[in-house]
């Protein structure tokens, strides 16, 4: 062979496995970060317990370990102590 293959960190040789890893780690923050997004998008803090107002269908609001939304008109006002049943149904 003539070829000649130049080692070394920068070598030829060792740039894909540079460019794979960069593309890993960008790939990893990227879903790093879109999880984030999805959790503050979809965080239920509000319960049937405490009582809460929901603004739109994107609210969500906590009974026990269901996640529950309203489709029905908003706002809707939740009283604290409550159930599903209690304030308009579940369906």
């Amino acid at each position: 062979r003539n070829e000649r293959v130049s080692g070394g960190l920068d070598g030829v040789a060792n740039r894909p496995l540079k460019s794979l890893i960069n593309r890993t780690r960008y790939l990893k923050e990227k879903a790093d970060k879109s999880e984030e997004q999805a959790a503050e998008k979809v965080s239920a803090v509000k319960t049937f317990t405490e009582g809460a107002t929901l603004e739109s269908p994107r609210d969500e609001i906590l009974y026990g370990a269901y996640r529950l939304v309203w489709t029905g008109n908003f706002p809707k006002t939740v009283p604290a102590g409550s159930t599903p049943q209690g304030t308009g149904g579940v369906g």
